[in-house]
């Protein structure tokens, strides 16, 4: 029984360490990002630390 589980968790970590070395592909999402110039987020104006008032009232963070 012990090494059953042992071969299960090996054939688990080889299908994982398999997919983590296959490419990412972004595709259009970073195209656009780059085109842009940079990421647009949103901001929660109701969290301190997620989000702050500048100077003309622009939130930003």
């Amino acid at each position: 029984m012990r090494l059953s589980n042992l071969k299960t968790l090996a054939v688990v970590a080889a299908a994982l360490g398999t997919l983590a070395a296959l490419p990412v592909h972004a595709g259009k999402t970073l195209d656009g990002i780059k085109a842009r110039g940079q990421v647009v987020c949103g901001v929660n104006t109701g969290l301190a630390g997620f989000g702050a008032a500048d100077s003309a009232g622009k939130w930003s963070g």
